[in-house]
């Protein structure tokens, strides 16, 4: 059986999860995603661990957040002034908040 190389393209199956084991991502429901191997269709700790992996084998692959997402970089961070948020709602300072953007 032949190891998946630079070049090659492959249908990847996965579950991405947090480390308190939460899913925020997941190809069930869509199904498999089609990538060619070195084209930087992935993050490049993800396409080494793909790299040398034979069809229908599983592996268990961790990244950092540098990994999968870069470096934090201070012009990425925006600031929301608290008027733009539900008035019901109880924000704090410093917390993290997720949003989804449209368009």
């Amino acid at each position: 059986m032949a190891l998946a190389m630079s070049g090659d393209t492959v249908n990847i199956c996965y579950i991405g999860t947090l480390d308190d084991g939460t899913i925020f991502h997941s190809t069930e429901s869509h199904g498999p995603l089609t990538v060619t191997i070195g084209a930087g269709q992935l993050f490049p700790a993800l396409e080494r661990a793909i790299t040398g992996m034979r069809a229908a084998e599983t592996r268990n692959v961790t990244l950092s957040a540098a990994e999968a997402y870069g470096p934090r970089r201070q012009e990425n961070i925006i600031q929301v002034a608290r008027e733009h948020f539900p008035a019901d709602k109880d924000i704090k300072p410093g917390q993290k908040l997720s949003i989804e953007f449209s368009g």
